[in-house]
């Protein structure tokens, strides 16, 4: 299962490095969501595109919307979400 870690506004990816020794041992990605088009929704729909398989979703702030999104549209693929 993938761990996924969605940024907040107004940072970056970068966010999550303090977290990574953490969930070492797991697979993690933590994507860039910015550039992904001009809505949540759309930024949601393209991850999705760009990852399989079950997924476990942390995010923070708009990327918590983003998981609330991505869970909205592939529910089957969610083992669990947090967000904050």
């Amino acid at each position: 299962m993938l761990v996924l870690l969605l940024h907040a506004f107004p940072v970056d990816e970068q966010m999550w490095e303090p977290q990574l020794a953490a969930l070492e041992g797991h697979d993690v990605a933590a994507p860039r969501l910015y550039g992904r088009g001009a809505s949540i929704d759309g930024w949601a729909e393209q991850i999705l595109g760009e990852v399989d398989g079950p997924l476990a979703l942390v995010g923070a702030s708009m990327g918590g919307y983003t998981a609330l999104a991505m869970a909205s549209r592939a529910p089957e693929r969610v083992r669990g979400a947090l967000g904050a």
